[in-house]
């Protein structure tokens, strides 16, 4: 009973107070990740080079990636081995699951957000664009990873 209400309260504290706390570092690591893309996709701008632009998006999309599929590998891993120490329905796993994802996927929305906001229009459709792309390549990340767990149904 008591490691019952253990797990209760880990699995109740953990997104809203580590987790977004964890999502904060990962969009400046995914910041830093973005640079050569954004250096290499501004040069294209100024040389108007279509496809050194898009090289610098691709960059951009793969920096951003490889930090927010890091992040989403780390919380799937992390829940697994919660959900090995601490014995829940599924009933009470698959909302644990949905808020994870969506944990995952904050990062890149929030940048995304952020960048919308106060960014200068010229690079708006940069970040747009590797953004939205980030945040599919991460939900398909989250699955693929996520679906090893035969505990998840």
């Amino acid at each position: 009973m008591l490691k019952s209400i253990l797990g209760a309260v880990i699995l109740i504290g953990s997104i809203p107070t580590i987790g977004y706390l964890t999502a904060g570092q990962v969009c400046f690591a995914m910041g830093l990740a973005n640079i050569p893309g954004y250096k290499l996709w501004r040069s294209g701008a100024a040389q108007q080079s279509a496809s050194t632009q898009r090289l610098g998006m691709l960059l951009g999309w793969l920096g951003q990636s490889v930090v927010s599929l890091f992040f989403a590998f780390l919380l799937v891993q992390l829940v697994h081995l919660f959900f090995r120490h601490f014995e829940f329905h599924a009933l009470f796993r698959w909302p644990y699951w949905a808020a994870v994802i969506l944990l995952s996927l904050g990062p890149a929305y929030k940048t995304l957000t952020a960048s919308e906001q106060s960014s200068p229009d010229d690079d708006k459709m940069f970040y747009r664009y590797t953004l939205l792309l980030t945040c599919l390549t991460t939900a398909v990340g989250f699955i693929l990873f996520g679906v090893s767990d035969l505990k998840i149904l």
